[in-house]
């Protein structure tokens, strides 16, 4: 679809890239950690059920992608405002933090469509990698427009992303128990956005149609 192609390159470009790969001090990661491994315990006893949110429980919720959110805003917060000048430093802009989602847990079989994020909030993204037990390394895809990139990530590493300008996704399945991210998003101070209709994210199909093979 033409769609596809145009509706990203109406967005600015801020950075040569558009994503840099980068490792937390200790001091920030033993943060995570010691969260992490204060409200996870694998495995999780829940139902799952496609589709459904599970909105009487306070630790997570239920989605379509074969994972579960461990809701832990406050922290979040702090983190997105102690990370926000080391993008700041990489994208050479003012920024306000917007948007803070996790700690998501995808499990075994999970994928996620190519798509770019919120153009109104969500101009530059930040996954940071708490945790995984996996068979397989389970790149994030980049679609540049010339070129894709497969990103990997070991815990306590994070990639810094132009979100609503760049396609990206884990467009193959993930082989093994758990994948843990946590996301911050910004976006510049006083940020206008090129036009009304992109104040929303869009999906492509990029991935293969056996997503069970890398």
């Amino acid at each position: 679809d033409d769609a596809d192609v145009i509706w990203p390159s109406l967005i600015p470009k801020f950075t040569d890239t558009g994503f840099k790969k980068v490792k937390l001090s200790d001091e920030i990661f033993n943060k995570i950690k010691n969260e992490w491994n204060d409200k996870f315990h694998w495995p999780i006893k829940h139902e799952f059920k496609e589709g459904l949110n599970d909105t009487g429980s306070e630790r997570y919720f239920i989605s379509k992608l074969n994972s579960y959110v461990l809701p832990n805003d406050e922290f979040n917060y702090d983190l997105r405002d102690e990370l926000k000048p080391v993008v700041e430093e990489w994208c050479g802009e003012k920024l306000e933090g917007t948007y803070t989602f996790g700690t998501r847990v995808y499990t075994d079989g999970a994928f996620l469509e190519s798509h770019v994020d919120v153009s109104s909030t969500h101009t530059f993204g930040v996954i940071i990698n708490v945790d995984q037990k996996v068979n397989k390394p389970w790149p994030l895809q980049i679609h540049d427009g010339n070129d894709t990139h497969n990103i990997f990530l070991e815990p306590g590493e994070i990639i810094m992303l132009e979100g609503s300008r760049l396609l990206h996704g884990r467009e193959k399945a993930l082989d093994g128990d758990y994948y843990a991210n946590i996301f911050l998003h910004y976006r510049p101070v006083d940020y206008k956005i090129p036009s009304p209709f992109l104040n929303m994210n869009y999906q492509v199909n990029w991935y293969p149609k056996d997503k069970d093979t890398f």
